[in-house]
């Protein structure tokens, strides 16, 4: 009879350290970096989701940053007509949406949400160092150029190309990215959790 109940009292043991597991792992099967089950405490929720919400801020800030200043830029920097400028930045708003189809495409199929969101986000800031940098080494020249009152002086192809390089690599970045960030950010909640599930519809 002793035996028997040691071995009840080890089973008894054994299952709640079983349930107590499974109550701390999520219950939507979610794995962490290492492809075990996620431990909830240590994973997702707000502290995740408020660290993309900021990056999308950022990341939008940066991007409507060179979008609504496109114009003006090509006109008084690189020297275009309103009717060129507006033709170049029409190509470019449409080349940013064509990308999304990339991006959801690459996400769903291929790399999954974190890893979609991770390379462009490296592509994009790439293509937002390297504007910077052709900006302001090679086309406002001389400095100060681009008010409206000085002229800048003229560009070469190289300079003309890398510029275009660069705004070309925002708008695949943040065409790529954008599909993805979203439901990226309601991941970070246990759907099949009672209290998680309502705040990834908050989310």
């Amino acid at each position: 009879m002793g035996c028997l109940n040691i071995f009840q009292v080890v089973n008894n043991r054994v299952k709640e350290k079983t349930m107590k597991r499974q109550e701390e792992i999520t219950f939507d099967g979610s794995v962490d970096k290492r492809g075990h089950p996620a431990v909830r405490k240590r994973t997702g929720t707000w502290f995740a989701g408020i660290l993309i919400l900021v990056n999308q801020g950022l990341a939008t800030l940066a991007f409507f940053g060179v979008g609504v200043n496109l114009v003006l830029f090509l006109t008084r920097v690189m020297g275009q007509d309103n009717a060129e400028a507006a033709n170049n930045v029409s190509k470019w708003t449409g080349t940013v949406y064509i990308f999304s189809l990339l991006g959801a495409f690459l996400s769903d199929s291929y790399w999954g949400r974190y890893k979609t969101c991770a390379i462009f986000q490296a592509i994009f800031v790439v293509g937002l160092v390297s504007l910077s940098l052709t900006s302001y080494i090679f086309l406002v020249k001389p400095s100060g150029c681009g008010d409206g009152k000085t002229s800048c002086n003229p560009h070469s192809t190289i300079h003309v190309a890398l510029f275009y390089v660069s705004i070309y690599l925002i708008a695949l970045a943040n065409g790529g990215y954008q599909p993805s960030i979203a439901t990226f950010g309601a991941d970070q909640f246990d759907e099949d959790h009672p209290k998680e599930s309502h705040k990834s519809v908050l989310f």
